[in-house]
């Protein structure tokens, strides 16, 4: 009884796995029928159309082709750096000035970090933003201030004014680089396990180095030997193994290898992360190797051309820095470990005029000196001048380089120093500064930034030339715009201060605050008696009505364009209303500054601002600080038989911030106490 449902459920088992079998073998049999069907009227359209066939098929692949090969990020920078190469093996007679204009300007704007790049999917777009990533004041929070759709093919480095043939080649470039990119190997070469045997090692035999050379390129390319042993040497300097990787350059020229300039650049940078505890004979043999490099290659590319500078600096034959340095500006300016190398080898060969020089001119293009630049010179100083008077005299010039350039020293210079002074009988303290600029530890009260009529005169007639009615000014104005504000400026100046309205309103308040406290630092600036003006965009009307009227009937109000570019606006107003004349805003106007081209205009413009430049800040329930300029110069100053120097612990910078110091240098000559 209990056998019959079993076996009648066993049956009705097997019929549906049955059925299931047939089901699946009836769709795999029409999926099969159908594309068999489209196939064949696919071929016999084809074959009936044959011109519309072979246009349709040539677009699928032109768009397959292109997707696959739209150039990365990686590429650009690869043909950038490529183009460069090129360019220094032609001619300086010949070169297109365009062209080294484009260059440099594209080598420029990738040091500073405002170089983007976006992906369309079929093609990629490069341009040039107006800020780095990492910067986040006002101009980078504000919808109305970024860079439009319309105004991109202003900034699209393709776009700049450069010959046909460059396009081109860098076009081509692009193309065939992208895949050369994804099969350079090089990274790949570091994570392979085979270069994990190098860990621990100090040398290896000729048959060692022959097995792991072949061992490397049967693994991945079996046809780069150069990037092998390029990839070898970045290992050695990545572990800082300093013997591994002379062994495997003692290698590779005992068996006669060609010595590429990338190699060589490598194996340099090895040597001076080490150049303390290099002999006499491997400093002989750098510069077997670098006289044979340059016999085959009598220019060099930049990177491997300043690798060439940081070691040869440390030879007898250090002099050929100079022409290494005019090589570099072929294609870009130097980097500071370059300069920084050439200084010392200067100073520490006696040559302190040639010293000066290179120290001048890596400031004046933005590269900052590095401790080890100023040590040598202070060590030039000891080892030149007995007399304590011709010492400090000596030493007193970085001072005031200090002083011209506002630079501060780190904490090791600043320890030289003292102790140097200490020597020679004067009193070396480290302290701190007051808001009102008097010294902790001498009571001496150091200078404000001041500039004398002259150059103020002329630093106005510059801003309104090169900022307010400039080429770059119209770009994001017009003449009207510019010509309304003139005429704005000149009925209703003078002005006790300016204030930057969407600057004040914005900075640190993305909320509906900022047209309050907008008004909160009018109604401050009134309660003292003062006469504003407050630069906005016509967007500003509306606001709140009850801010924007109190602005309006409190203050000057001038309002541009919502696309227009207020930063001119406001300098051009703040200097044409007198020297007296402040004004308020969180911007630094780091591009204003570079527009003015000279280093003597640009420091001129910098303590002017120093001294004129508010600051605002604002708590949660809208409690107004106001922050009013520095009482003194943040930077070395001489008192009366007094020195006081600025230092921290970075120096891979200029200094910015207006935020005065936090740690200073005080030297007091001998008995003697400034007051």
């Amino acid at each position: 009884m209990n056998m019959f449902p079993s076996f009648l459920h066993s049956r009705k088992l097997i019929q549906y796995k049955n059925n299931l079998f047939k089901k699946w073998a009836m769709y795999w049999k029409i999926f099969y029928t159908d594309y068999a069907n489209v196939g064949i009227r696919t071929y016999q359209d084809c074959v009936a159309n044959p011109l519309r066939s072979g246009l349709t098929l040539t677009t699928a692949w032109g768009v397959y082709y292109i997707k696959s090969h739209n150039p990365d990020k990686l590429s650009y920078l690869s043909a950038i750096i490529n183009a460069n190469n090129y360019f220094t093996l032609i001619s300086s007679s010949v070169r297109n000035p365009s062209t080294s204009e484009y260059l440099r300007m594209i080598n420029n704007s990738l040091s500073q970090g405002i170089v983007r790049y976006f992906s369309c999917g079929f093609f990629s777009i490069a341009w040039i933003d107006e800020y780095d990533d990492i910067v986040s004041v006002y101009k980078r929070q504000c919808r109305y201030l970024t860079i439009s759709w319309m105004a991109l093919p202003d900034t699209i480095m393709a776009f700049h004014k450069i010959s046909v043939g460059t396009i081109m080649t860098l076009s081509r470039l692009l193309s065939t680089l992208g895949r050369k990119a994804n099969n350079a190997g090089i990274s790949k070469f570091e994570n392979l396990a085979v270069l994990q045997k190098l860990k621990g090692q100090t040398s290896l035999s000729s048959d060692q180095w022959t097995n792991l050379r072949k061992e490397i390129m049967e693994t991945d390319m079996p046809s780069a030997a150069n990037a092998v042993d390029t990839t070898i040497l970045q290992f050695c300097s990545h572990t800082e193994n300093f013997e591994l990787g002379k062994s495997c350059m003692k290698y590779l020229r005992e068996n006669n290898y060609e010595l590429n300039p990338a190699l060589v650049g490598v194996y340099f940078k090895l040597l001076y992360r080490n150049k303390d505890t290099l002999t006499e004979d491997e400093k002989q043999e750098i510069l077997s190797i670098y006289n044979d490099l340059r016999l085959k290659y009598p220019l060099l590319d930049a990177t491997t051309a300043e690798y060439c500078v940081m070691v040869i600096s440390l030879t007898e034959k250090w002099l050929d820095v100079i022409e290494l340095l005019e090589m570099i500006k072929i294609s870009c300016n130097a980097a500071s470990r370059a300069y920084n190398a050439a200084i010392s080898a200067a100073f520490n060969n006696g040559d302190s005029e040639l010293g000066w020089k290179l120290l001048h001119d890596m400031v004046k293009i933005k590269r900052v000196p590095s401790s080890d630049a100023y040590i040598a010179y202070l060590n030039y100083c000891l080892q030149n001048f007995e007399k304590p008077q011709d010492r400090v005299q000596e030493i007193e010039k970085l001072f005031n380089f200090f002083t011209q350039y506002c630079l501060s020293p780190n904490e090791d210079v600043v320890n030289q120093i003292a102790t140097i002074f200490t020597k020679l009988g004067w009193v070396a303290n480290t302290g701190t500064v007051d808001l009102s600029g008097t010294c902790c530890t001498c009571n001496h009260t150091l200078s404000p930034p001041s500039i004398t009529d002259e150059e103020f005169s002329h630093l106005s007639k510059t801003v309104l030339e090169k900022g307010l009615v400039g080429q770059d000014a119209y770009k994001k104005s017009s003449p009207a715009e510019v010509r309304k504000l003139i005429n704005f400026v000149n009925k209703t100046q003078p002005y006790d201060i300016v204030i930057d309205g969407l600057n004040v309103a914005y900075t640190n308040n993305k909320n509906m605050a900022g047209p309050r406290n907008l008004a909160s630092l009018v109604r401050s600036c009134l309660d003292k008696n003062q006469i504003v003006l407050v630069l906005g965009r016509k967007h500003m009307l509306k606001w709140q009505r009850e801010h924007i009227t109190y602005i309006k009937n409190n203050s000057f109000l001038f309002l541009t364009d919502n696309l227009s570019s207020d930063d001119p606006f406001l300098l051009y107003a703040t200097l044409v209303s007198g020297p007296k004349t402040n004004f308020v805003s969180s911007d630094l106007m780091r591009q204003h500054k570079f527009l003015m081209g000279d280093p003597m205009l640009e420091k001129i413009f910098k303590l002017w601002q120093m001294s004129h430049q508010c600051f605002v800040k604002f708590n949660k329930s809208g409690k107004l600080t106001f922050i009013s300029p520095l009482k003194f110069s943040p930077t070395a100053q001489k008192g009366k038989r007094c020195w006081h120097i600025p230092y921290g612990c970075e120096t891979d910078s200029l200094r910015e911030s207006f935020e005065p110091p936090t740690a200073w240098l005080c030297l007091v000559e001998p008995k003697s106490f400034c007051k």
